[in-house]
């Protein structure tokens, strides 16, 4: 394809006819246009991996870093209830914690560069603001709140709506629909519900997790909304029976495949330490590219087991 860079204009008695000006990427004529393009890509590329290049060694003499680095240890908040992201100072979480404060204090060995601090999600702000902690690596979502600083999300967690423990297919109908207030989960089923008036599904909100799996299996709710990591976690936990010393599963429901979104968890930190995230972000970018990130996964056992389906389909 030609396309013509000049309009034609009628020519004057005695003037010479001028040639248009043409632009093709095809062919002979179109070589000189290829290896301008290619010439200017590749100029593009050289600017944008120089200014990159400079990005951590500046973040790493910042301020912010020099006091970790004068400590000698990065306070990395993480969370100890949630198998294969956080417990007894194991999982994906922490893991992360311990590259970070590698790459933050490389001439201190690993392990003993990072210091664990267990928080909840009720703790894990205030901690943050009081500045008892570098950084957090415990299930924050993103862009939860505008007082912190995000890295790229590290974890993609689905939320899915549950039942009690029936075969019955899922029909998202005039239900009640339970979730723990102030979680992510609880803002997805709201838009849920908002892009789904005619649907007609009330929501009731409760303190905890074992409230609502409660509700859920003694039908005061028809379903309730839980991220993957909840709903593993609940599934998977025992009690005993203190009258028999019998273990027994409490918490008996069925995890459907429909799915009102996900939650993204990113690393955060305070807003006055902006060469900290700079620097998470760079990690995770490189152990996302180099696929070492997919293998923490499957390590910590968090290969995501449902699929996201629409409303009609069978619970699991």
């Amino acid at each position: 394809m030609k396309v013509s860079l000049f309009k034609h204009k009628p020519r004057r008695a005695g003037e010479k006819r001028k040639l248009p000006l043409t632009f093709t990427l095809a062919g002979k004529e179109g070589r000189p246009w290829r290896i301008a393009l290619g010439a200017a890509a590749a100029l593009l590329l050289i600017v944008i991996i120089a200014a990159l290049s400079r990005v951590e060694p500046n973040a790493l003499s910042s301020a912010e870093v020099r006091t970790v680095q004068d400590r000698g240890v990065l306070r990395v908040g993480v969370r100890e209830d949630i198998p294969g992201m956080g417990f007894d100072q194991t999982g994906l979480e922490a893991e992360l914690g311990d590259i970070l404060a590698q790459r933050l204090l490389p001439d201190i060995p690993a392990g003993n560069s990072v210091k664990y601090v267990t928080v909840d999600s009720m703790t894990v702000g205030p901690k943050i603001a009081q500045g008892a902690i570098d950084v957090a690596i415990a299930m924050m979502p993103e862009g939860a709140q505008s007082k912190y600083l995000y890295s790229r999300p590290y974890y993609r967690d689905p939320c899915y709506f549950i039942t009690a423990n029936t075969t019955q297919r899922l029909v998202l109908q005039g239900v009640r629909a339970g979730c723990v207030q102030n979680t992510p989960s609880a803002a997805l089923l709201q838009s849920y519900v908002d892009a789904r008036p005619s649907a007609n599904i009330s929501i009731v909100k409760y303190a905890s997790y074992p409230d609502m799996i409660e509700a859920v299996m003694e039908n005061h709710v028809e379903v309730a909304v839980m991220t993957e990591l909840y709903i593993q976690k609940y599934q998977s936990e025992t009690a005993v029976n203190p009258d028999t010393l019998v273990p027994y599963m409490p918490y008996i429901f069925r995890a459907s495949t429909v799915s009102p979104g996900e939650v993204k968890y990113c690393i955060v930190c305070a807003s006055d330490t902006p060469a900290i995230i700079t620097v998470a972000d760079l990690v995770l970018s490189e152990l996302q590219e180099s696929g070492r990130l997919n293998d923490m996964y499957t390590k910590y056992g968090l290969v995501q087991n449902y699929a996201h389906e629409e409303e009609g389909t069978d619970s699991r």
